[in-house]
């Protein structure tokens, strides 16, 4: 038999006075932000920037904003 696939729940959707589509709304959006951020750490440390650990590499600020920079804001 086919899977059947659950629709992705949005604001406009969700039945505010359901209990249990609010759960659902809530541990989906929970998991899509997980995915968002798992897809920054790779970003970051593809860059360079963070480490396996999600540790910062480089702590030295760039030039226009170190001390001696003579960039005005």
């Amino acid at each position: 038999m086919g899977e059947i696939k659950e629709e992705k729940l949005n604001w406009a959707t969700v039945d505010l006075d359901d209990e249990e589509a609010l759960d659902r709304f809530e541990e989906q959006e929970l998991d899509r932000a997980g995915e968002r951020i798992r897809k920054a750490v790779k970003e970051l440390e593809a860059l360079g920037i963070v480490d396996e650990r999600g540790q910062r590499i480089k702590k030295e600020l760039p030039p226009d904003m170190q001390p001696d920079s003579k960039t005005d804001v």
